[in-house]
């Protein structure tokens, strides 16, 4: 009997957690297997649930029981891994065929087993750690047979479900092993598999290395400026380069060069162009040290690496990349926008501090020899003042002498004849002082003794003091009488003699004090004279010294600290001025870096997600057979059972998308042009399969996507969705975790008022429904009866379009052999300028050949012995601005100066000589070459010998004679010179006159043409009536208003009463109503008994959870138990896998814990939007699920490839076996290829769809954008056309530019495009002055339209007006359309919508997909002067052009150069449904546009718009 063999199954391994889960652990079967258990478990059915893990295997892998088994290995890395065990291959799966377990599980589920075969000792066996519930119906290709085995399973550690089993037995014997590892693939060519994923290890291995280069590069800077600059192109610059040169920015030539001229002020026809600039400064010693010679080239490494870092993702930090706070301070960097430009200078330092101190310092030396010299004077004037003032005592002391002699000899006699007035006064004054006193002490001594008196009572007594007031008297008479003989006359003489004395002294004094200083005045002159020329001559020197020395320091501050400065140049948006300015005032940056947060993790990500899948660490097995070998799968056959829909009025298409997709089997495309109702589709997929009991994850690569899908969810309570975003994102969301109570509710509480409508108040419904459906049927008879005379009016109207269209033809011809003449006529005004300012360079603008002709002319009037005529442009200008007086100033220079003058003269013949020869021999070094050479340098020498500083080449004189003639006739070199003057003059002004004749003649066609143009313009005036008047035919208004008025009856009719269905046509929009009200007349009585009893229990329920106090309340209780249910998870493609409390706060506030989407047991993962993202992008979220439903439309944009501009100097630097420019070609092919497109065309019809009927757009927008659908879109409603009308009539020049009946329009614009000389953007100006107009004109138009009356109320929230959007094909043509927008004060416009989600918008194509708007401008900007060396790969990507012609809703109108357009826009366009055989070669996709523009709406040409053309043509 043969041995069967035994599958032996590990589960204790990986039973329960070992240790603390570890989030970084990106293997996605990490999670303990009882969890996996329970998590499967709770999904089955209450009365079919497992009591242990034990009984579930056992049911699914019986032991000892005899099946056969399926094992496949998914894992595309086999290598064996070394430990304590060895892994032989690592992710295989197992699933049995057929079990008991089946008959508990929900539909078509099996379960399989993942794990690794490992070697434990003796034993080889599967060591379990994935258990999965798997779809039936996968096509499981690649599977390999085991025949007749049974599984033996261990729970414990050497504990097997069977006893005494032979380990000999075991399934997994080397030959096996090695069978599956070279065999078993899940695809055919495995081979192409591997490949694959090694092109994308490839690529994140030159993300990873860039990344790390780049982050480790970082730059110090010194300085960083806001500027205000301004731009024009280079054809304005060309017309007035002086002006435009004077003003530009940072007066950097560098910023002349390209086609866009930056200048930093505002001039005429200038633009806002703002940027920052961000300065890096190197000491230029060091620099020049790092350069090195490559390739025979000077290359400096400081300068490529500078060049070479990365154009976008820079930003200014506070600290540099390899600081411990780099990574906290990182969030408060500073990013910037895309670089501009870099400019290199040279900047030497300032030396004004060294010249301040130098000045100082001779400042101060020359006053040190000033105090010398003062010093000295100072001595010996001090010497000549000693002996001078001795002298001058001396004659003071012996006038004193005799001037005292003569007062002492008269003393005597002055006192005896008491003639001196003063001494008398003076006497008699002393005499009445002492007699004062005399009497006031007798009063005072009487006073007492007659005091006395009166107290005495004696008599004797009395009489005593009696008798002493006698005597006292008389002592007072005597005194009296001997005061005069009292005062000294005398004394009195002899102090006044003193006192004149003391006079005279002072008197003489001051006369010497005088004498002296004028004597010290005229001896300190006198050696100052003396001295004078000594001081000036030590001055000198010391200065002379000092200013030396002072080169000296300057020269070696200039060497050693002369710095070289990159200034970097970012965009930067002028609205976001105010804050942008504010953030670089209010912080220092220091360093200029590479933010890689973001850009790491995103990585990280897509590292993790490459090697799980191709390490077969997926949920599903079969992965990659649906995405690789497509061809493989088995029919997709969806099951027939009852089809509830959740969702109003769906059409048959997406009824049978919904259908397919949520049967499919693995995987699904669904390709959903624009307007269709993707959308739509993907919330009704969700609601089944949430019905179904299936775990969803929405995911897209915007938040808005999402979003718009979460919406739209049924309202049904078995749905329990949540968003997951990080709290730091800032985005608020409805279907946050906080809301689940709520949301859950509001489902509810949905459900219940939709069958209160449907059968409350039924009497008055049916009432009403018969009411509204009479009228229905009156507006079609009138409809009817108005549709032939209408037909009439219409014909004519389209008979009149015609001729006026001819006439249009020729008047567009006119006017451009007009802007031919205009041309013809600037060119000849500018050439006359140039030649008037001596300009002669090459401008493509003048008319060169007279300017040739000029100069050809007064070089045959030049006497060529006589004048220098190598340079004839330098020569004719230097003649004219040579002026008499310096041409005589230079001759007498010449003569003082003769010696180098004629060294001067042999230096330039022998200059001459030497080139003649060079030219004669091919520039071969002869021996008479090296003579002349050797006689050059001695000449050289001699020059440098000399001490005049004659330099003829400087001179004007020099520039213009000969050297060897003016050597001989220097006396009549002016009259020679005079003469030449007058000669050219003439010439000149010759020349002039025949280019004013030729003004004069395109001023004539100029005006003939204008006659016609005139004549036209009354012809188109006239037809333009006609058609007016045409419109307001009774009849025509009649028809169009009554057809408008029945369908948009229609489609409220169907709305109001819910009536579910499609039509095609009124005719047949009336049928289905009919076949409704027969329908409600059969069943009214059953349905109004039913409204009685259902009615008040469904109200008292709604109202209930609906209010306020009881949502607040149930949060609390409720919002976990529905967190660990939640069914439905949205989150972008290259979001995290794991929230925390940390990175959400909600989940902390209502203590959820953490959610890790690896361990939801996510069934089914929907990806909208799925065309813009790469193949890496798209396998994050893939791998969350096990069947995949991929949603886009792959006609709309592809992948953007991060790098596809890199340009040479980005790849200095790097490693070229890693990155090189053929290397990055192939990432930008394989990157930007959709693979969404890619599998689309590959897989079986079973497997995908295509939505066919669009509801966005009206009829005409929508054929315009059904060139790139094969035409396969139709109208999906019949009053769609009615419901997009959009109300707007336009004047232009002469006629009715904008019709309320046509939705599609084309302006022809004539103007070129411009760029700047380092961006890869580009605009036009010309288009962004019509689309500037046309916003214009279109808010005029509303504002003028009295039968448009939309309603706003802002507080309700409601705003009717028109939304409008402006799509360009480059970033830079949007900027300026802003700028443009805001300079012409058009930043409020009252008639279009303000709502957040519909204002007014202005931005790329990019930035619009998924986004949409009434009214849609598209700016085409291509029109380059040479289309022959264009590069045109931008207008022929029809994805592009696909997304903004598709976002309008009522009116398109599409700017830019027709000619250009339909030449240049030949395209390949594959199939949409990838059917090689529909291919369309050589497609003229804008020929067919605007065809199409032609017979449903109109082409316009831009003096339609603007009255003007600009001169940029």
């Amino acid at each position: 009997m043969d041995i069967l063999p035994v599958i032996f199954l590990d589960f204790y391994t990986n039973l329960e957690a070992k240790e603390k889960n570890n989030y970084k652990n990106k293997n996605i079967y990490s999670t303990p297997l009882m969890e996996q258990f329970e998590l499967i478990n709770n999904r089955l059915p209450l009365n079919t649930r497992f009591s242990d893990i034990r009984s579930f295997v056992e049911n699914a892998f019986p032991s000892g029981l005899t099946k056969r088994y399926y094992i496949s290995c998914p894992n595309y890395k086999r290598e064996v891994i070394q430990g304590t065990t060895a892994s032989f291959l690592r992710n295989v799966v197992l699933r049995a065929d057929g079990s008991e377990l089946s008959k508990r599980l929900p539909n078509n589920m099996s379960v399989i087993l993942i794990g690794d075969i490992i070697e434990g000792g003796k034993l080889k066996m599967l060591s379990v750690k994935g258990i999965e519930l798997i779809d039936e119906g996968f096509t499981k290709y690649g599977e390999t047979l085991i025949m007749n085995s049974y599984a033996c399973s261990a729970f414990q550690k050497h504990t097997w479900s069977i006893q005494h089993i032979d380990y000999n037995e075991t399934y997994f014997t080397p030959n096996t092993i090695l069978n599956l590892i070279e065999t078993n693939y899940p695809v055919k060519n495995y081979d192409t598999v591997i490949k694959f994923y090694d092109k994308w290890d490839n690529y994140l291995k030159f993300r990873e290395y860039y990344l790390n280069t780049q982050t480790q590069r970082h730059f110090p800077i010194s300085h960083v400026e806001y500027k205000e600059a301004y731009s024009i192109n280079r054809r304005r610059y060309q017309r007035n380069k002086e002006l435009y040169d004077a003003n530009l920015l940072d007066s950097h030539h560098d910023f002349s060069k390209g086609e866009l001229i930056i200048l930093e002020k505002e001039l005429d026809d200038t633009e806002p162009y703002h940027l920052i600039r961000v300065d890096i400064d190197y000491n230029r010693l060091k620099y020049l040290e790092e350069t090195v010679e490559k390739n025979e080239r000077k290359k400096n490494k400081i300068e490529t690496s500078i060049r070479s870092f990365a154009r976008d993702n820079l930003a200014l930090s506070d600290v540099p990349p390899k600081n411990e706070k780099y990574n906290e301070q990182l969030r408060n960097s500073f990013q910037l926008e895309q670089r501009f430009k870099i400019i290199k200078s040279e900047i030497e330092p300032d030396c004004a501090d060294l010249e301040q101190k130098y000045a100082k310092m001779i400042k101060e030396q020359l006053a040190a020899i000033d105090a010398v010299y003062q010093r000295k004077i100072e001595s010996e004037t001090s010497a000549a003042l000693t002996i001078k003032e001795q002298e001058l005592s001396n004659a003071l002391k012996s006038e004193l002498d005799e001037y005292t002699t003569l007062l002492n000899d008269q003393l005597n006699n002055d006192v005896r004849e008491m003639n001196d007035s003063v001494i008398k006064q003076k006497y008699n004054d002393a005499v009445d002082r002492l007699k004062k006193q005399l009497k006031k002490d007798y009063d005072q001594q009487l006073n007492a003794l007659n005091q006395k008196l009166k107290k005495e009572k004696n008599k004797d007594k009395q009489e005593t003091i009696r008798s002493q007031m006698s005597e006292l008297k008389k002592a007072y008479e005597n005194n009296v009488e001997q005061a005069y003989q009292n005062v000294d006359i005398k004394q009195m003489f002899v102090d006044r003699n003193e006192g004149l004395v003391q006079s005279r002294r002072v008197e003489l004094q001051t006369q010497q004090k005088h004498n002296l200083n004028e004597f010290a005045k005229n001896f300190q002159q006198q050696r100052i004279n003396h001295y004078q020329d000594a001081i000036r001559k030590d001055k000198n020197t010391k200065k002379q010294e000092l200013e030396e020395e002072l080169r000296k320091q300057i020269a070696k501050r200039v060497k050693e600290e002369s710095i070289v400065r990159f200034s970097l140049y970012f965009k930067t948006d002028p609205e976001n001025q105010y804050g942008v300015v504010n953030t670089l005032h209010n912080k220092k940056y220091r360093y200029l870096i590479y933010n890689n947060r973001a850009e790491q993790a995103k990585i990280d990500r897509q590292r993790n997600a490459l090697e799980s899948f191709f390490e077969g660490n997926v949920k599903n097995p079969y992965l990659s057979t649906f995405l690789f070998s497509p061809v493989d799968l088995s029919p997709n056959l969806y099951q027939n059972r009852d089809w509830n829909w959740f969702l109003e009025k769906l059409n048959d298409k997406q009824k049978e998308a919904v259908k397919r997709a949520v049967t499919s089997n693995g995987v699904f495309l669904l390709q959903g042009p624009p307007g269709t109702g993707k959308t739509q589709v993907i919330a009704e997929i969700v609601g089944h399969l949430v019905k179904d009991g299936k775990k969803v994850l929405i995911s897209s690569e915007t938040h808005k996507a999402i979003d718009n899908v979460f919406e739209r969810l049924p309202k049904i309570a078995e749905i329990r969705p949540i968003r997951l975003m990080t709290s730091q994102s800032g985005k608020d969301s409805d279907f946050s975790p906080e809301n689940l109570v709520d949301n859950l509710y509001f489902n509810i509480a949905e459900q219940m008022k939709k069958t209160i409508r449907s059968y409350e108040n039924f009497t008055e419904y049916k009432e009403k429904f018969s009411e509204d459906f009479h009228e229905l049927k009156l507006l079609n008879q009138i409809l009817n009866k108005n549709k032939a005379q209408s037909d009439k009016v219409t014909q004519k109207i389209s008979l009149s379009e015609q001729s006026f269209d001819e006439l249009k033809e020729q008047r567009c011809t006119f006017i451009d052999k007009k802007e031919a003449y205009i041309y013809e006529k600037d060119k000849f005004i500018n050439t006359y300028k140039r030649i008037q300012n001596h300009q002669f360079g090459y401008d493509e603008d003048l008319d060169m050949q007279s300017i040739e002709n000029y100069k050809k002319t007064i070089e045959t009037a030049i006497d060529a012995s006589i004048f220098k005529t190598t340079q004839i442009d330098d020569f004719i200008r230097t003649i004219f601005s040579a002026k008499p007086q310096e041409i005589i100033s230079e001759l007498n220079l010449i003569q003082s100066n003769k010696t180098s003058y004629e060294l001067q003269e042999q230096k330039q013949r022998l200059i001459q000589q030497i080139q003649e020869l060079f030219d004669l021999n091919d520039g071969e070094v002869t021996d008479e070459i090296k003579n002349k050479q050797k006689q050059l340098n001695e000449v050289k020498k001699q020059l440098q010998s000399t001490d005049d500083e004659l330099d003829l080449s400087s001179m004007t004189i020099g520039k213009i004679f000969n050297p060897k003639w003016l050597g001989l006739n220097q006396e009549s070199a002016l009259e020679q010179l005079e003469k030449l003057q007058t000669k050219m003059l003439n010439i000149k002004n010759e020349v002039s006159d025949q280019l004013n004749i030729k003004i004069q003649k395109e001023d004539e066609k100029i005006t003939k043409i204008n006659i016609k143009i005139s004549e036209l313009d009354s012809k188109l005036k006239d037809i333009s009536n006609v058609i007016a008047d045409l419109r307001e035919d009774q009849s025509y208004h009649d028809y169009q208003d009554s057809k408008n008025k029945l369908e948009i009856k229609l489609e409220n009719f169907f709305k109001q009463f819910d009536v579910v269905a499609n039509y095609k046509s009124i005719d047949e929009a009336l049928n289905v109503i009919q076949f409704e009200w027969e329908d409600l007349e059969l069943n009214f009585k059953e349905k109004e008994k039913e409204n009685q009893t259902k009615i008040p229990v469904y109200k008292k329920i709604s109202d209930y959870i609906q209010k306020e106090e009881i949502i607040l309340e149930d949060r609390k209780h409720y919002t976990k138990p529905l967190f660990d249910t939640v069914n439905l998870f949205g989150t972008t493609t290259t979001s995290r896998d794991r929230f925390d409390e940390k990175s959400m706060n909600e989940l902390e506030a209502y203590n959820l814990g953490e959610l890790d989407l690896r361990k939801q047991g996510i069934d089914v993962v929907i990806i909208d939007e799925v065309s813009k993202s790469s193949f890496i992008e798209l396998l994050i979220p893939i791998l969350y699920g096990k069947t995949v439903i991929l949603v886009g439309d792959h006609r709309q944009l592809p992948p953007m490839y991060e790098y596809r501009n890199f340009r040479d100097e980005d790849y200095e630097g790097l490693d070229p076996n890693i990155i090189n420019s053929a290397i990055n070609r192939r990432y930008i092919s394989m990157y930007e290829e959709s693979f969404f497109k890619t599998l689309f065309e590959k897989v079986p019809n079973d497997y995908k769809i295509m939505l066919t009927k669009q509801y966005r757009s009206h009829e005409h927008i929508m054929n315009v954008f059904n060139h790139f659908y094969n035409k396969n879109l139709e109208l999906g409603d019949i009053a769609q056309n009615s419901n997009k009308k959009h109300y707007l009539n336009v004047e232009g020049n002469q006629r009715l530019i904008i019709e309320q009946d046509k939705h599609i329009y084309f302006v022809d614009s004539k103007d070129y495009e411009s760029r700047s000389e380092d961006s890869t953007s580009i605009q036009n100006k010309g288009e962004a002055d019509i689309i500037t107009e046309l916003l214009r004109k279109i808010d005029e138009g509303y504002q003028k339209n009295k039968d448009f009356n939309p309603r706003i109320n802002k507080h309700q929230r409601i705003d009717e007006r028109m939304s409008i959007g402006v799509i360009c094909t480059y970033g830079d043509q949007a900027r300026l359309i802003k700028q443009r927008v805001k300079a012409n004060k058009l930043t409020s416009f009252k008639s279009f919508n303000e709502k957040s989600d519909s204002r007014l918008i202005i931005s790329t194509v990019d930035d619009f997909q998924g986004d949409e708007r009434d009214i849609i401008i598209v700016s085409m900007v291509r029109n380059p002067i040479d289309p022959s060396r264009s590069n045109p790969d931008f207008i022929k990507a029809y994805q592009r052009i696909n997304v903004a012609f598709s976002r309008a809703r009522r009116l398109l109108i599409i700017v830019g150069s027709k000619d250009y357009l339909i030449r240049k826009g030949v395209i390949d366009l594959p199939d949409v449904m990838g059917d090689s055989n529909n291919d369309q070669k050589n497609f003229r996709v804008y020929e067919k546009v605007i065809d199409t523009i032609k017979t449903y709406g109109k082409v316009l040409d831009d003096v339609d718009i603007i009255k003007e053309r600009g001169s940029n043509k």
